[in-house]
């Protein structure tokens, strides 16, 4: 059975920027999710790349996240869904979300509480409630 493949180009200068990252990660001896300084700091690494190499994703995001907040009715991110009410917290981008789970590869199942306070603490536009 054949499989098809479709490759992607990516600019060298990216290439070589994650690879920079992934050596950091290694060097730092990072874990599998996000739970050390060492590890915070690739996260960090992560979104000045996102930044940086994806500059209108990052405008559209910051614009969207911002528009939020300006509509939310209520600053600790408290919205009524049908009979629930829920907070909502943070709100990532597609793109660095994927960075995060390729670098942590077992990241996802750590969403807790402690890792979103974390992160909103450290990359605050992330952060939609002003409390969480």
């Amino acid at each position: 059975m054949d499989h098809e493949f479709s490759y992607l180009e990516v600019p060298r200068h990216k290439v070589q920027k994650v690879d920079a990252i992934l050596d950091k990660h290694k060097r730092l001896n990072c874990n599998d999710w996000v739970q050390t300084d060492n590890d915070w700091e690739i996260v960090v690494d992560l979104y000045k790349f996102w930044i940086s190499e994806y500059p209108e994703e990052y405008k559209t995001f910051y614009d969207s996240v911002t528009r939020y907040k300006n509509e939310m009715e209520r600053s600790d991110g408290i919205v009524k869904e049908g009979e629930a009410m829920l907070q909502h917290q943070l709100d990532l981008p597609e793109y660095f979300y994927r960075f995060l789970i390729a670098v942590f590869d077992k990241q996802e199942s750590h969403f807790d509480r402690k890792f979103v306070k974390e992160l909103s603490k450290r990359l605050p536009l992330f952060k939609v409630a002003d409390k969480i």
